[in-house]
């Protein structure tokens, strides 16, 4: 199951990287590029705001 949930979580984090891509100088928060997100339940959109601003905190602490 285990192997399920990473292959599933790598594939919808892919798609976010595309959508962040994708988008040409228009202003999104990040809960607006999760939302688009196919196939996340509310769970794990937070999960994911939660890792991206974990993560911004720690190179903005490394400057």
């Amino acid at each position: 199951m285990g192997g399920l949930l990473k292959g599933k979580l790598t594939h919808t984090i892919d798609k976010l990287n595309h959508t962040i891509d994708s988008i040409a100088k228009r202003e999104h928060s990040s809960w607006d590029l999760i939302e688009e997100i196919p196939n996340l339940d509310n769970r794990a959109r937070f999960k994911v705001l939660k890792l991206l601003n974990t993560q911004a905190k720690k190179m903005s602490s490394r400057k």
